[in-house]
């Protein structure tokens, strides 16, 4: 009895559905995909094989990013993959109806790209994902001072991921921007556990925060950076020293309010020359990076998406050296 339901049921709706011109076009084409999947992987064995002494040789002879940089071509070909599918299976699809199979491949790719999704911030520029921002900051490796990570990446993919990471800038020093307002001990170890130089943490957290964060750079004689973002007079004053920090003059980007960065600077070094190391952030364009500059107050000049956001960051971070030399 179950053998006929079997034989005379079942077996006879999948070999329907099997031979459906839809599924015949998705097995086609992603076949197709094969090869690509093939030398992605490849080169992602040879950058993951699980080996300490391997990772350990490959570092030592070609530089502690070498995993990164050969990891390119598993990344070109991951991402392409989609598009290969996609053309693939219109390609065969198409044939199976009997129709002009280029045409419609065209027609299908056009339809994939028109339809991928782009993440953009409020001030218009595009959201980095972190292969892309860890490229842009070896581009800029030696080109600009500091390089951030924005508190974006460290929401998105965490600090494990970073620290898995593992590259390290030979002469630009790394900003990561976790924004600690609470837990600052075990926040800061963990970021510090990263390639990063320089770690934030919000001027609205307590004292206690602000101490153990502080203590925890001195200790391993790295910096941290205070985000002063919607702080007022009282909480600066009542805030413990920190006379090794960079205090960090910083806009809110969802403020609607505008922003002179120079009489910004200018009205708190007045009220607060004790500060010595004082950075600035915030929307700032060229114009007023060069005006920030020549005030000679600002020691450091935190730039987003007017690198990070055009199609040449290594261009954009130039005119911006340029402007403030």
């Amino acid at each position: 009895m179950a053998s006929n339901v079997l034989n005379e049921k079942i077996i006879p709706f999948f070999q329907r559905l099997s031979g459906s011109r839809h599924l015949v076009a998705l097995r086609d084409g992603m076949t197709a995909a094969v090869p690509m999947i093939i030398i992605g992987s490849v080169f992602m064995i040879v950058a993951q094989f699980p080996i300490q002494g391997y990772q350990d040789f490959m570092a030592h002879t070609f530089g502690s990013n070498w995993a990164t940089v050969v990891q390119y071509p598993t990344n070109a070909s991951f991402h392409i993959m989609g598009l290969v599918a996609v053309a693939g299976i219109s390609y065969n699809l198409a044939k199976s109806y009997k129709v002009d199979a280029f045409s419609a491949m065209v027609v299908a790719i056009g339809a994939f790209i028109l339809t991928i999704p782009l993440r953009v911030d409020k001030a218009g520029a595009m959201w980095v994902p972190l292969d892309r921002a860890v490229d842009i900051a070896y581009s800029l490796d030696g080109k600009v001072d500091i390089i951030e990570l924005g508190t974006s990446i460290v929401k998105d993919y965490g600090l494990e991921a970073l620290k898995q990471m593992d590259f390290h800038l030979e002469k630009s020093e790394l900003l990561i921007d976790l924004k600690t307002i609470d837990e600052g001990e075990y926040e800061f170890k963990k970021g510090f556990e990263t390639s990063a130089d320089i770690l934030t943490v919000m001027g609205s957290s307590s004292n206690g925060t602000l101490n153990q964060t502080y203590q925890i750079a001195q200790d391993v004689k790295k910096d941290i950076f205070v985000d002063l973002m919607e702080i007022n007079d009282d909480r600066l004053n009542s805030m413990p020293e920190l006379p090794n920090a960079i205090f960090g003059l910083h806009h809110s980007k969802d403020s609607v309010e505008s922003f002179d960065a120079v009489d910004t600077i200018k009205q708190f070094n007045d009220q607060h020359p004790q500060i010595s190391r004082l950075a600035v952030a915030g929307g700032i364009d060229i114009d007023q990076a060069k005006k920030i500059a020549d005030q000679g107050i600002a020691d450091i000049i935190i730039v987003g998406g007017k690198i990070s956001g055009t199609s040449d960051p290594v261009s954009a971070a130039q005119k911006f050296m340029e402007a403030i030399k």
